[in-house]
């Protein structure tokens, strides 16, 4: 009894040891609190490892969802481009191309047929006329040349009279057609690029064909020997109207001789007759 006595005084003074040195750290928390505090510890150190897991779970996710759509989405400029193209294409059926609604349509036949009558030397002018009046002219003229092997073969070609061809025609032989052609054009110093684009047609291949027949313009001047002033441009525009049908072309017969009226009136005086 005596030996069981001493072994339990040497563990309550290893206790008491025990706890003396928990007060000598500085902690005077007693061994309840200090368990108590240990398991708060552990649940905060839980919920920190839980809150970094969840965080780098989320910053994984997003950084996969961002590869996966990346990686799902064309490239930048290739959707720039296809847009670009797209709105292009809308907008414009050929280089220069102008949509114009009805109304505007009207306006511009209007106020450009009176302006080519009063400025008949306004080539932007007639031209508009004949683009926004010369739908069906074209029509009928783009169809026979598609029956005509040397129109077909213009139209898949589809040459264009430019000052390179000009250029060429300078060297043709004396009595040529070219030579004639370069002369004509030079004597008056003019250029196959004077000639305004076409903007106004609503059809790729019809606006091939009107620019053809305006690039062709100075060669029917040669062709059938009219001069540039007023009288040879109101025969050839006679003449253009016969071949193609075009209503400018009609308009500038009909016109054009009151224009020419008014124009003499003021050349000649008018004497009052004698009583």
């Amino acid at each position: 009894m005596l030996s069981r006595a001493v072994r339990g005084r040497g563990i309550a003074r290893h206790g008491v040891a025990a706890l003396r040195g928990v007060a000598t750290t500085g902690d005077d928390r007693s061994p309840s609190d200090v368990h108590a505090s240990g398991h708060r510890d552990a649940a905060e150190r839980g919920d920190a490892d839980a809150s970094t897991s969840s965080s780098s779970s989320r910053s994984s996710s997003r950084s996969s969802s961002s590869r996966s759509s990346s990686s799902s989405a064309p490239p930048a400029d290739f959707a720039t481009s296809s847009s670009t193209s797209s709105s292009s294409s809308s907008r414009e059926l050929y280089p220069g191309h102008v949509q114009l609604t009805p109304l505007q349509r009207a306006m511009l036949v209007v106020g450009g047929g009176l302006g080519a009558i009063l400025f008949p030397q306004r080539a932007d002018l007639v031209g508009a006329v004949g683009e926004t009046t010369g739908h069906l002219a074209f029509r009928r003229m783009r169809d026979r040349m598609r029956r005509d092997a040397v129109g077909a073969d213009i139209l898949r070609r589809r040459p264009r009279v430019t000052d390179d061809t000009l250029e060429r025609a300078w060297g043709c032989a004396d009595g040529t057609f070219g030579k004639a052609y370069a002369t004509f054009m030079g004597t008056r110093k003019f250029r196959a690029s004077d000639r305004p684009p076409v903007r106004f047609v609503d059809d790729e291949e019809l606006a091939y064909v009107a620019t053809r027949a305006r690039e062709t313009h100075d060669l029917w001047h040669v062709l059938f020997g009219c001069p540039t002033t007023v009288q040879g441009e109101l025969a050839l525009k006679a003449l253009e109207f016969a071949q193609t049908g075009m209503p400018s072309a009609a308009l500038a017969t009909l016109a054009a001789p009151l224009r020419l009226g008014a124009f003499y009136l003021t050349l000649v005086p008018i004497r009052p007759r004698p009583r």
